[in-house]
């Protein structure tokens, strides 16, 4: 099965649906205008693999497709000496029955954790992936897996590499510009500064798993062996089972003279936030509950932003792609998209913030109510009947901002337009409630200001109680950008809350 000619990547081309190697997606004449496989996971894990591709050509001077052509014996996904991305030791243990697992069904977003490609519910299950589904989940497990306990037989690397680390793409998102073509994605998609590196084809030669290693540039980030792998095949040439275990771990800040300067050198196609203006930026965590469209406007919109979205993206459609995880938990894959807006940074910054300060409406009026139910013993927040403008008040900020990054509206008239929903959906909010409890309604709506002088008109500000209520796994998050500070407590209750406070 040699990655380059034989037929793996699903695609979207000029004459519908076709599976094509790397080369024929990198080449024009094929008309390829973008991945689709139906799992964001995969998409987004072979995606980073042809911007290594592409950056490495232009490295060379070459176009992607005579570069991937040129390392044609690279790609051979079962070559028993380099296999692509694999680690060619661990066959010597095929026979071990504590070395290999079966293979799972399904995507890694819903049946991974741990040291799962398989689950050992699935032993007696039969269950086998072609070459090319092998090598797609190959990809997705370079990229996003979890940490957690991944042991495999102490005598294949002199110690047994048991607890894992994050791959280097699990919770940091992959972002990068969708063009009208493939090869139209990539040219946008490429940083026009940074440090080259190195592209590993296979297992690095004298590192050992769970080794920290020595990356130096983009390249580097994009096939980083963050597993040990070894797939196995059958009778039939399937693969049934998989070895793995830790691969090579990215270094963290504090490892030698590593800083957080290193990666917004070496991984661009990721969002960044700066706590304040002395601190380094560093790399920003996706939210499984936050619009993927607000994470990038907010990223966007950071002053001095590195990588990718720091820079003029011209045209296209801003994409994202990651997996929410805590530890060996996987919350879910967080895909989205944002249009590469027509308005201006500072402009940008004005929506972001009429952005926050209706969130902070929402969840002021919402977390008031929770209080007021809980303080009179009654669950009248619990019975109301929400509507579908506060069900989906974040779907409408969403519409709003594209069609202002379209320059479908105004910058001023999208803000006008967020303030109304968030005004009338903590309205619907209060009326919902009065059907059911009057008092705990009444006393939302005659709330004093938080720290108001006694002639100061009454205005929502977020609930002390609602603020008291961030969960331990919202704590563990990397911090707000100041940007986005107005509500973070309130936003935070509802978005990750223990249900109280949560209307939608």
């Amino acid at each position: 099965m040699n990655l380059a000619s034989d037929p793996w990547l699903p695609a979207l081309t000029r004459d519908g649906m076709r599976t094509v190697g790397l080369v024929d997606a990198l080449t024009a004449d094929v008309g390829v205008l973008d991945i689709a496989s139906g799992d964001p996971l995969e998409d987004a894990a072979i995606m980073r693999l042809l911007v290594a591709c592409d950056i490495a050509a232009a490295d060379a001077g070459i176009s992607s497709a005579q570069w991937v052509d040129a390392h044609r014996d690279r790609f051979d996904l079962f070559d028993p000496v380099t296999p692509f991305w694999q680690h060619p030791r661990m066959a010597a243990f095929a026979d071990d029955p504590k070395a290999s697992r079966p293979v799972a069904a399904g995507s890694y977003r819903l049946v991974g954790n741990g040291t799962t490609a398989a689950g050992d519910s699935h032993n007696e299950a039969g269950i086998v992936f072609t070459p090319a589904e092998a090598a797609r989940m190959l990809l997705v497990r370079h990229m996003f897996s979890v940490g957690g306990i991944q042991s495999f037989v102490a005598s294949a690397f002199g110690k047994e590499p048991m607890s894992a680390k994050n791959a280097v793409g699990t919770s940091r998102g992959f972002v990068w510009v969708q063009g009208s073509t493939l090869l139209e994605t990539l040219e946008l998609s490429r940083p026009a500064t940074g440090p080259v590196g190195t592209f590993h084809f296979s297992w690095p030669d004298g590192i050992a798993p769970a080794t920290v290693g020595e990356p130096e540039g983009m390249l580097d980030a994009l096939t980083w062996q963050a597993r040990a792998i070894n797939l196995l095949r059958n009778a039939d040439g399937m693969v049934d089972r998989v070895m793995i275990c830790d691969g090579v771990r990215w270094p963290e800040p504090g490892h030698g003279t590593w800083t957080a300067h290193n990666d917004e050198q070496l991984i661009p196609h990721a969002t960044y936030i700066q706590r304040k203006a002395s601190d380094p930026f560093t790399a920003q965590d996706v939210h499984v509950d936050r619009p993927v469209w607000r994470q990038l406007l907010t990223a966007w919109t950071t002053d001095g932003e590195p990588g990718l979205l720091g820079t003029d993206l011209g045209s296209g459609t801003i994409r994202m792609t990651g997996l929410g995880s805590f530890q060996a938990r996987i919350d879910g894959a967080v895909t989205g998209s944002l249009p590469v807006p027509a308005f201006s940074r500072e402009d940008g910054r004005r929506l972001l913030a009429a952005v926050t300060a209706g969130y902070s409406t929402v969840a002021s009026t919402s977390g008031s109510l929770a209080h007021n139910r809980m303080s009179l013993g009654t669950d009248a927040l619990s019975k109301a009947t929400t509507t579908v403008a506060t069900a989906g008040f974040k779907e409408a900020f969403g519409t709003i901002v594209t069609a202002a990054a379209t320059a479908t509206i105004s910058v001023d008239d999208a803000c006008a337009a967020i303030a109304d929903i968030a005004t009338r959906t903590s309205a619907e909010l209060i009326s919902d409630v009065v059907r059911v409890d009057p008092v705990a309604a009444a006393r939302t709506l005659t709330r004093p200001a938080k720290n108001a002088k006694p002639e100061a008109v009454p205005t929502p500000l977020p609930d002390s109680h609602a603020q008291s209520t961030k969960t331990k796994a919202a704590k563990k998050r990397a911090p707000v950008p100041e940007s986005e500070t107005a509500a973070p407590a309130a936003e935070n209750t509802l978005d990750q809350g223990s249900g109280q406070a949560a209307l939608f």
